[in-house]
């Protein structure tokens, strides 16, 4: 399950990320145009939760240059992700984009 998970999730962010939603609605008009692709690197990914389909998600989505954050009710670093721990740092996320303190 973990395996499928992760799989599907770094699906989901390299389809947001290369806007590919737009390409298929501009497909299905007949509408060719080009859009240049951004960089992993410029997408943020916030993951709450660094159980085990969490942290997997999170090194999976780190790998290719995701910018990733995560928070854990404990501490928790793994390589590639910036990860907070605690109520307190929950709190904070919850005010600030991506957990940008």
């Amino acid at each position: 399950m973990v395996a499928l998970m992760t799989s599907y999730v770094l699906f989901a962010t390299i389809r947001y990320a290369r806007d590919i939603a737009l390409l298929e609605r501009a497909q299905r008009r007949w509408q060719w145009h080009y859009v240049h692709p951004r960089a992993l690197s410029s997408v943020r990914v916030g993951i709450l939760g660094r159980g085990e389909v969490g942290a997997a998600a999170a090194c999976a989505l780190a790998q290719p240059g995701f910018k990733v954050r995560g928070w854990a009710r404990s501490d928790k670093q793994p390589p590639g992700v910036i990860c907070m721990a605690g109520d307190a740092a929950l709190e904070r996320c919850s005010l600030a984009p991506m957990c940008s303190s």
